[in-house]
């Protein structure tokens, strides 16, 4: 595994995460107040924004140990933010879904997003990975 370029892959993924996020959540902010909520503080969504980038260095580093056995490309990619999505993004929603009472609309919203931002960021952390060259 090469570090180096998974740590890369995974900050730059990272950074993607949040900015799709973030853009849809700025179309939500309108569906927050309805339902009597305030934005994300500040210091909230600097929470947010580093956890987005440890996503994204799990899906780097995810998409770095399953290579091996799935093969390069984007088929890989995709399958590791399909499976960040499940553990991350889907499994997290419906767990705090009753405890958040957003309603159906913001959390399939929530549940879509993330699987977007999730495999985005497979396929560029994918991208961006290569493997040590071989010692001679």
């Amino acid at each position: 595994m090469n570090i180096a370029r998974i740590v890369l892959g995974g900050v730059i993924a990272g950074v993607i995460i949040d900015v799709i996020e973030t853009v849809v959540h700025r179309f939500l902010f309108r569906s927050y107040q309805e339902l009597g909520r305030e934005p994300v503080a500040m210091s909230g969504a600097l929470m947010i924004w580093i956890i987005g980038v440890v996503f994204g260095i799990a899906v780097a580093w995810l998409y770095a140990a399953i290579r091996p056995r799935y093969g390069a490309g984007p088929k890989t990619a995709v399958v590791a933010g399909v499976y960040l999505w499940i553990v991350a993004g889907l499994l997290v929603w419906l767990g705090f879904a009753p405890l958040l009472q957003w309603g159906t609309r913001l959390m399939v919203i929530g549940i879509v997003t993330n699987l977007v931002a999730y495999v985005v960021a497979g396929l560029v952390a994918g991208y961006l990975y290569k493997e040590e060259a071989a010692a001679a």
